[in-house]
């Protein structure tokens, strides 16, 4: 069932005076989108906010870091009091952007690259996660395991995945 709810991470600003933002914050957007009502604004320390998607039964929000920070994955089945699941960084630290599969059970990440100029060499890519422990709230899991992972040298920080079917597949 729809939830009429909005969920979001804050980005850093950028340069050295520019504080990271740690927050994760959610709405009730049931009544009025234009005037949403705020549920909880909560500090994720370890999280460096950039980007974020939901889970597609709602329950589970997950916010990208930026700068090396890797994703955190909220549980938000009581949007006024969301828990931690967990903040994951170890090789997919360069997170851009995410989509999570219809099932729950895995994550699509973008890892970015070839840019220069905002200190991010390296390839572009994409890298592939076995979300089941999080999507079955199993507790005391290890963190996502690696399905799979893809990187190119061309282009500039790419940017979200998308789901795309190719002759059913």
């Amino acid at each position: 069932e729809p939830r009429s709810l909005v969920g979001g991470t804050k980005g850093p600003g950028f340069g050295p005076s520019q504080p990271t933002d740690r927050q994760f914050a959610f709405y009730d957007i049931s009544s009025d989108c234009k005037n949403p009502t705020l549920l909880s604004d909560v500090d994720v320390p370890g999280h460096t906010g950039h980007a974020g998607n939901w889970a597609p039964d709602g329950m589970t929000y997950y916010g990208t870091g930026a700068g090396g920070t890797g994703f955190t994955a909220m549980d938000v089945s009581d949007p006024k009091n969301p828990k931690l699941i967990g903040h994951y960084a170890d090789d997919i630290d360069s997170t851009h952007d995410i989509s999570i599969s219809q099932d729950g059970k895995r994550a699509y990440l973008t890892r970015w690259g070839n840019f220069v100029p905002f200190g991010l060499p390296g390839p572009n890519g994409l890298v592939i996660l076995d979300t089941s422990n999080i999507q079955n709230r199993v507790a005391g899991a290890p963190p996502p395991r690696l399905v799979g992972s893809i990187y190119w040298d061309d282009g500039g920080v790419a940017q979200e995945t998308l789901p795309l079917t190719y002759k059913g597949k």
